[in-house]
């Protein structure tokens, strides 16, 4: 043998390879083990999810069911309410006989407004109590089809709501026909109606959902600085210009409003923000409050005398 002295590597089967690879086969055993629970775990996770799904759809298509039955058996309800509604209108105006139409028949209540309409612009009536009976029929007959309408929105029903619509504004338009009307030809022989006291023109009535007052300057009286309606209190002082002018003032208050959903800003709409800018403004931001307008608790026509 030689001087040198060489280590040789660890041969297979030495006790040092055996616990390595022992080792290693447990490290392995024990990733399979880890392997086939984590893919058990998903396994039941899944099935659990899809018996959870399976079970959810089931109660919401029950729920739904239910839910569809018991819209089904409302829109009865409401369908058997509109024709008990209808009926009960149309005995209604039977036991009256006064030859109110039937709002919902438009050929009725076209020929109903049109000789109203020609009955009173030849009207020389200055009867202000007589002209707010005619007032409110003619609201019982727009909240009448106002009924109706509600009604068959909850019915999801659309069908000639055009015509009712057009029905109501031809009232609204016969209301205004009338209150001018009986106002012209009390102005024309206002003296007839002098105040005792002030011996200006002064008229006050009122119906359940109308109060009409109208105050003309008849006496013409420089020292009187303003004048005081019964109507709501309403009060008004006399311009100078105006103490020894033909003029009438008109107050009419009512319970409904016709005229506020003809405006453009009645229906609120959703202000747009604008974008952002980049470069810093400088210019300094005017005060929204000051350009608002102001509004007025009543409304009052200044009109002159005939």
């Amino acid at each position: 043998s030689s001087g040198i002295n060489a280590e040789w590597p660890l041969r297979p089967g030495t006790p040092d390879n055996l616990e390595e690879e022992q080792r290693l086969a447990a490290e392995r055993e024990a990733a399979r083990i880890a392997l086939e629970q984590e893919q058990e775990a998903r396994r039941k996770e899944k099935e659990a999810m899809e018996e959870m799904m399976k079970q959810e759809a089931e109660r919401f298509e029950t729920e739904t069911q239910v839910l569809q039955e018991m819209l089904n058996e409302n829109k009865n309800q409401l369908k058997e309410m509109r024709e008990q509604v209808r009926s009960q209108k149309i005995w209604d105006r039977f036991l009256l006989c006064n030859g109110t139409p039937d709002p919902t028949v438009q050929s009725e209540l076209n020929t109903f407004t049109s000789l109203s309409i020609d009955e009173t612009k030849n009207s020389t009536s200055q009867d202000v109590s007589a002209c707010l009976d005619d007032v409110e029929q003619a609201l019982d007959l727009i909240n009448e089809l106002e009924e109706v309408m509600t009604l068959d929105k909850q019915l999801e029903i659309s069908e000639g709501h055009d015509k009712f619509k057009e029905g109501i504004e031809s009232l609204q338009g016969l209301i205004e026909t009338k209150v001018d009307n009986v106002t012209f030809n009390v102005m024309k022989t206002a003296e007839k109606f002098a105040d005792p006291d002030s011996l200006n023109l002064l008229i006050e009535k009122e119906s359940p959902r109308v109060k009409f007052s109208l105050w003309g300057n008849l006496a013409k009286n420089p020292r009187q600085k303003s004048f005081k309606l019964g109507t709501d209190d309403f009060q008004m002082e006399i311009p100078k210009s105006l103490a020894n002018a033909d003029v009438a003032v008109r107050l009419i208050h009512t319970s409904f409003d016709f005229l506020s959903p003809k405006c453009k800003s009645f229906f609120a709409q959703k202000k747009k923000t604008p974008a952002p800018s980049r470069a810093a403004s400088v210019a300094p931001q005017q005060n929204e409050d000051n350009k608002k307008e102001k509004s007025t608790d009543c409304d009052s026509a200044l009109i002159p005398l005939l």
